[in-house]
C-alpha cells in the first residue's frame, strides 16, 4: 500500500512537465480466453488430499478508463471466471467455477516508451476449501480484500510488453464454517501486437500468462493451498486521444537520404569499369566510377527520380533511370560492346596478283597472325606484312565504325623494285565527315572508290591525284614519293553552292 500511495502522490502532484505525452489511451477494453493448470492440497486432522486439474474454459475481462488529470487518473475493473476441474488422490472428481474481480482507482505516469501504473481496489476472490479430508466436500470461500497492484508497460511501436502483479490484503475470509485467514498474490505478463485501427480505436492481439498462489487457514488448523497457472489469448481494444500540445516544440523530422550501388556490366553480363554521372532530378549531379569489379557506391543522395549515365572508352554510352527511395538502392548499367569496324586484307604477289597464302600480318605491333579479316576499333592502324622471299611492306589504314574496309597489298619479290603506297583520306571540308569519293592517279588509269579512305600502290616519283564526289568541287593534288615509301594524303572537299 505505501508503494501505491507513493505512485498516486508522485503522478498527481510532483510530475515533471516532460512526462506529458502527445498520444495516449483513454479507454482500454480487454477480453481473454485460455486454460488453467491447477494443483493444490489440503492438510488437516484427516488423511489430507492432493488434487490437480486442467480446464480449457478460463475466461476473463478487464477495463481501464482514464478520465482525469490529463488521462493520468482513472478507474480499473476486472472480472474472471476460473474454471475448476479436479482429479487426484483423496479429492472428489468435480467441475465447478470460481469468480474473481476487483474495482478501484488507478494512477499512471509515462516517461518515453515506459508507462507505470498503481492500483488500490476492492477485490472479491473465491478460493477452494474441502472441509474435512476424510469426507471432502467442495466449498467456495469468499475473500474480501484491499488489492494493491502495479503494472508496467514498454511501448515498442506495434508491440507492447507488459508485466503486472498484485497482492490482496485480506479484510475478511468467509464461508469456511469458522473464522479463517487467507493469503494470496498474482504475477503475470503479456505481449500485445497492434492489428489495425478504426478512427481512434486501436485493435490488438494479446498473449498472456499468470501464476496465482492462494491459501486458506481455518481455526482448526486445516490448511488448503493451491497454485494456478493461466495461459491465454485475448483481444485488446484501446480508444486513443491526443493530449494538449507538449511544452517543447517537436523536433523537425529527420531528412531521409538514399544510398546507391551501381553495377556496370557489358553485353554479356561480365563486370566492366566505367565512368559514371548520377544525376538526381533537381539536384547537382555527382560523379563516380565503377572499378574493375564493376561496382560503385554513392551515399547521401536525395530521394526521388534520378538517372545514371555511364561511359567507357571504346563502348557506346549507357543510361539507366531509377527512383531513389530511403535506404539502399541497386541499379545495373549495361554497356554495349566495343565500337568496331572490319578490316579485310588481301595480300598478293606484286607481279602476278596471285594471293600469297604464306603472308603474315601484324597490326599495331601485335603478334603476327595469318588472319586476313579482323574487327578493329575505329581510327588509324599500322599494318606490317611479311612473306618468305618477298620484301616486307608497311601500310597505314583507317577503320570506320560499323564499316567494312577492304584493301589489297602487293608484295614484291626480293629482286623486284618495291612500289610506294599512297593512302588518301577524303572528308567534307565543313563537317569533317568521311565522303565517298573517286580517287584517280592521273594518266595511269589507276583509280578506286574511297569510302572515307583508299590505299593505292604507285611507282616512286611524282604523281597527280584527282579526287571527285557528287555534290562537291573536284580537287587535283600533286604528291612525290620514293620506292617503298608509305604516304598519306588528306583531301577536304568543298560542297558545291546550291
Amino acid at each position: 500500500m505505501p508503494l501505491a500511495l507513493a505512485l498516486l502522490v508522485a503522478t498527481s502532484i510532483g510530475a515533471e512537465p516532460e512526462l506529458r505525452f502527445v498520444s495516449h489511451d483513454t479507454l482500454t477494453l480487454r477480453a481473454r480466453a485460455g486454460l488453467a493448470v491447477r494443483s493444490g492440497a489440503q492438510r488437516d486432522q484427516g488423511p489430507g488430499l492432493v488434487y490437480s486439474g486442467v480446464t480449457p474454459n478460463d475466461f476473463g475481462g478487464a477495463a481501464w478508463w482514464w478520465f482525469a488529470l490529463d488521462a493520468r487518473l482513472g478507474i480499473a475493473a476486472a472480472l474472471q471466471r476460473e474454471a475448476f476441474s479436479l482429479e487426484g488422490s483423496g479429492a472428489p472428481s468435480l467441475q465447478a467455477a470460481l469468480v474473481r474481480g476487483h474495482l478501484g482507482p488507478t494512477l499512471r505516469f509515462r516517461a518515453g516508451p515506459v508507462r507505470l501504473e498503481g492500483l488500490v481496489a476492492y477485490a472479491f476472490q473465491q478460493l477452494p476449501y474441502f472441509g474435512q479430508s476424510a469426507q471432502p466436500a467442495f466449498t467456495a470461500v469468499a475473500r474480501h480484500a484491499l488489492l494493491l497492484g502495479a503494472r508496467a508497460q514498454l511501448d515498442l511501436g506495434p508491440v507492447t510488453l507488459e508485466l503486472k502483479g498484485d497482492f490482496p490484503v485480506a479484510l475478511a475470509t468467509l464461508g469456511a464454517g469458522s473464522e479463517a485467514t487467507s493469503l494470496g498474490g498474482n504475477v503475470g505478463g503479456a505481449v500485445r501486437v497492434q492489428l489495425f485501427r478504426l478512427g481512434g480505436w486501436h485493435f490488438g492481439a494479446l498473449v498472456d500468462g499468470a501464476w496465482t498462489p492462494d491459501s486458506v487457514t481455518v481455526a482448526s488448523g486445516a490448511l488448503s493451498s493451491q497454485s494456478v497457472g493461466r495461459f491465454g489469448l485475448g483481444l485488446d481494444v484501446q480508444l486513443r486521444d491526443v493530449a494538449p500540445a507538449p511544452l517543447r516544440p517537436p523536433e523537425p523530422p529527420a531528412v531521409q537520404l538514399a544510398g546507391l550501388v551501381v553495377r556496370c556490366v557489358d553485353q554479356t553480363g561480365a563486370p566492366t569499369a566505367a565512368a559514371l554521372v548520377v544525376a538526381p532530378e533537381g539536384h547537382e549531379a555527382k560523379p563516380a566510377r565503377c572499378d574493375e569489379k564493376g561496382t560503385a557506391r554513392l551515399d547521401g543522395l536525395p530521394l526521388g527520380p534520378a538517372r545514371v549515365d555511364a561511359t567507357s572508352p571504346g563502348r557506346s554510352p549507357a543510361s539507366a533511370p531509377l527512383t531513389l527511395v530511403a535506404g539502399e538502392n541497386v541499379v545495373e548499367v549495361r554497356l554495349s560492346g566495343p565500337k568496331t569496324g572490319r578490316l579485310v586484307l588481301r595480300v598478293v604477289d606484286g607481279a602476278t596478283k596471285q594471293a600469297l597464302p604464306g603472308a603474315v600480318v601484324s597490326i599495331d605491333g601485335a603478334a603476327p597472325a595469318q588472319s586476313v579479316e579482323v574487327d578493329l576499333p575505329p581510327g588509324p592502324h599500322a599494318l606490317k606484312v611479311t612473306a618468305p622471299g618477298y620484301l616486307a611492306a608497311d601500310e597505314a589504314v583507317t577503320v570506320l565504325e560499323g564499316q567494312r574496309v577492304a584493301i589489297e597489298l602487293a608484295l614484291l619479290k626480293l629482286t623486284q623494285r618495291a612500289p610506294a603506297t599512297l593512302t588518301v583520306h577524303v572528308r567534307d571540308a565543313k563537317t569533317g565527315q568521311s565522303v565517298d569519293a573517286q580517287v584517280e592517279l592521273v594518266g595511269t588509269g589507276n583509280k578506286g572508290q574511297a569510302v572515307g579512305a583508299l590505299t593505292l600502290s604507285i611507282a616512286g616519283g611524282t604523281a597527280s591525284v584527282r579526287v571527285s564526289a557528287p555534290g562537291y568541287l573536284a580537287q587535283t593534288r600533286t604528291v612525290t614519293v620514293k620506292d617503298g615509301d608509305h604516304a598519306i594524303l588528306n583531301v577536304d572537299l568543298t560542297p558545291k553552292r546550291k
